[in-house]
């Protein structure tokens, strides 16, 4: 019987625990994969494209699955995470894409409506 209270007693403790760095490691690697496209999106002359690629269709897509990946950050953890890159960020392209990341994340509307 105590077996069985102190498992219920750590499950009750260890769950919230394990469940926020599941929600901070998925967090971690939905950044990732923003920075890497928002770099794609703004840097497309770094990027070594294929002959005959539609550049306009490309960035669309880019665009489809920045935006996509954004969804992902609505909500407390999602801003307070982009937050806190923001913060640490050195890099200006980095610092950019947050600061347009966290505008769409809180439903606000772009300064100059554009990146």
């Amino acid at each position: 019987m105590r077996t069985v209270l102190r498992l219920v007693l750590f499950l009750t403790i260890a769950g919230p625990v394990s469940a926020g760095q599941s929600s901070t490691a998925k967090l971690k690697r939905e950044y990732g994969r923003l920075i890497r496209i928002c770099g794609q999106i703004y840097f497309p002359n770094s990027m070594a494209l294929a002959k005959g690629v539609n550049k306009e269709r490309r960035h669309a897509k880019l665009e489809k699955r920045r935006l996509q990946i954004i969804s992902k950050f609505r909500g407390d953890d999602g801003i307070r995470y982009l937050e806190e890159q923001l913060r640490s960020a050195a890099d200006d392209s980095d610092r950019r894409c947050i600061n347009f990341s966290l505008t769409e994340a809180r439903g606000e509307a772009h300064p100059d409506g554009e990146w």
